[in-house]
């Protein structure tokens, strides 16, 4: 098999929703790109800052300008609301009791990047096109209670406003990304 094409929507409303959503007439035209190759706690991701530089280098082919910020939630929450795509190459955790306080692990361990903080972002009028949280388990809910909510990373992004979201259900190994991450850039 050299093709898939898969598809996921959290609910009928986010799907209505995306369709819905056009590109902003004078949308940014830069990749936020952030690895987070140590962090505290987590196993070394010694291919992240790799992902990255293939990504930067697949976005800089298609006059989309690679970017960068700081490794602290404030200087992502900033980066976020004026980017076109944004990929993260880093740990993702899911919390069970409380969906919300998922988060993608950023080098200060003590502020992540939560669901509730994605959530809060307004990105519809600048309709960025892409998230992908190259972190593993970014669609994953633990607990049944919640499935039917969608109460997850990728489900925060899309629902801030960005148009496509590309997530992992489990666990993945550090060296796969690299290569996934490669072929769906250059599909695009």
């Amino acid at each position: 098999m050299d093709r898939v094409i898969s598809s996921y929507s959290p609910s009928l409303r986010a799907l209505v929703h995306g369709r819905r959503q056009r590109e902003a007439a004078a949308g940014h035209s830069h990749a936020l790109l952030i690895d987070v190759e140590h962090t505290e706690n987590h196993p070394h991701l010694p291919q992240a800052r790799a992902e990255i530089k293939v990504v930067s280098e697949i976005c800089e082919s298609m006059a989309i300008r690679p970017v960068s910020v700081g490794q602290s939630k404030q200087d992502m929450l900033s980066g976020l609301r004026n980017c076109k795509i944004f990929h993260f190459a880093g740990h993702g955790y899911t919390n069970g009791d409380d969906p919300s306080k998922s988060h993608l692990c950023l080098s200060n361990t003590s502020d992540p990047l939560t669901v509730g903080d994605i959530l809060k972002l307004n990105l519809h009028e600048a309709s960025p096109f892409l998230a992908y949280p190259s972190a593993c388990s970014t669609g994953r809910v633990q607990d049944d209670k919640f499935v039917d909510e969608s109460i997850h990373l990728i489900g925060a992004f899309q629902l801030a406003g960005f148009r496509h979201v590309i997530g992992t259900l489990w666990k993945v190994r550090d060296k796969h990304y690299v290569d996934v991450a490669r072929v769906t850039y250059e599909a695009i």
